[in-house]
């Protein structure tokens, strides 16, 4: 059975719970491109959660067709949703907190979702708007931020903490005691050695292997990683 934790608007982390202990409720997906359609896959295999939309913010005219069956809205629509419905995000970017924060100002909730090959650590806690796909590994005493996605095939070793809005792309692997960044994004396949420290809004190319500290708002690439070019707005 998938685990579908809604939490409530909190900024601080909140330890997740199962289907079997929260109310079912319908789910917005912001985002409508390849992403989304995983996510919502997921979702819908909760017996009694229903899909009930996919936000758009960027191109007004995608508004009005539907995806795999689901409308897609406009993200003014969300002030308009009702109580019960909660959201996640499904947008790979790290620049995705300015959509989060956008439909979070019209009043919509997040909820984490966690898929049922996934292993988390009965110790480690995953914040609110938190995506944990097929085949992760989340080790013990680790902290998932706030809208943080792990993609499928994820390690995340033990005492390890990624802080809000990053991405880990898939088949990525995370050494124990490492510090993933606000907004950091580790391309696929990439390995960060324990305790390295990935900084605020830095990416490391997809393969690459991070073997000392990275700094903020940079690029690294290759193995070992090595800065490529500057990143002011993340990535």
């Amino acid at each position: 059975m998938i685990f579908l934790t809604f939490l409530f608007g909190a900024s601080n982390l909140r330890a997740r719970t199962s289907i079997q202990d929260m109310k079912l409720r319908k789910l917005v997906i912001l985002g409508a491109g390849g992403f989304a359609d995983e996510v919502a896959s997921i979702a819908s295999d909760v017996p009694g959660v229903e899909i009930d939309a996919f936000v758009e913010a960027i191109d007004k005219n995608r508004c009005g067709t539907h995806r795999t069956g689901v409308p897609i809205v406009w993200i003014d629509a969300v002030s308009e949703m009702s109580n019960d419905v909660r959201g996640i995000c499904a947008v790979g970017t790290t620049r995705r907190h300015n959509f989060i924060q956008s439909a979070a100002e019209r009043g919509l909730q997040f909820t984490t979702i966690v898929h049922p090959t996934a292993v988390v650590a009965s110790t480690a806690v995953l914040g609110t708007g938190v995506f944990i796909g097929a085949g992760v590994v989340v080790g013990a005493r680790s902290q998932v931020g706030n809208h943080s996605l792990i993609n499928r095939g994820c390690l995340i070793g033990h005492h390890v903490i990624v802080r809000d809005f990053a991405t880990i792309g898939p088949g990525s692997n995370v050494g124990g005691y490492a510090r993933i960044g606000h907004r950091a994004y580790i391309g696929m396949g990439a390995v960060v050695l324990d305790r390295m420290e990935v900084g605020d809004m830095s990416a490391v190319g997809a393969g690459s292997v991070v073997t000392r500290n990275v700094q903020s708002s940079v690029l690294v690439v290759g193995s070992p990683a090595r800065f490529s070019r500057d990143l002011p707005e993340g990535m």
